[in-house]
């Protein structure tokens, strides 16, 4: 079996603002930092044999804690990184329903064939989420690995493990700086856990 703690990166400026990041990138906040560190703190308890990340910064910035109190290499890969949003990263919902209030009402619909221009649609991103984590699971068969990562590729995650259709509305958590538990063996994917914050209690 192969159990993975899958992660998201901690609070960043945009999130704050509601401004979609897709593959671009802002800064942790100040409550996004002491997330990192405090999910760092919990690796303390939390023995893993293999580090991965997004290269993206901010899911690099908020992993490296994670990496300084394991003591193990840091492995970027790009099929981690966030969905791809096109000509819409940097802007928030307010900016795009105003100028383009048809294709947003798509987007929102979950309609997963709709293609932001310049982007990815839901149907490619969990294909490419789910060919992620079935090699990392492959790699690391009888070990325990963490993957920072994000909340687009934790939804394609998610869906995968418990079989849920792209279409369906989100229903579950996807929190900054959380720790989620999934695990693969030769009978499938089951998910052990799901949202743990408890490590962010004192925040």
């Amino acid at each position: 079996m192969a159990k993975i703690y899958a992660l998201r990166h901690g609070q960043t400026e945009w999130n704050l603002q509601r401004r979609i990041q897709g593959h671009l990138d802002s800064e942790l906040t100040e409550l996004g930092e002491k997330q990192a560190r405090a999910l760092g703190e919990a690796f303390k308890k939390i023995k893993i044999d293999a580090l991965y990340s997004s290269d993206l910064g901010r899911a690099v910035k908020t992993v490296t804690p994670v990496q300084e109190m394991t003591d193990l290499p840091l492995i970027t890969k790009k099929c981690l990184r966030e969905t791809n949003l096109g000509i819409w990263s940097g802007k928030t919902g307010k900016e795009i329903e105003a100028a383009i209030t048809n294709d947003f009402e798509f987007f929102k619909k979950r309609d997963p064939d709709f293609r932001i221009p310049e982007g990815e649609t839901l149907r490619e991103r969990q294909h490419r989420t789910v060919s992620c984590f079935e090699e990392l699971a492959k790699a690391h068969a009888g070990q325990i690995i963490a993957v920072m990562t994000h909340g687009g590729i934790l939804d394609s995650l998610f869906r995968h493990v418990v079989e849920m259709p792209l279409e369906s509305n989100h229903q579950f958590s996807i929190s900054n700086a959380s720790i989620n538990v999934v695990s693969k063996n030769d009978s499938g994917w089951r998910l052990e856990s799901w949202g743990n914050v408890s490590h962010l209690s004192d925040l």
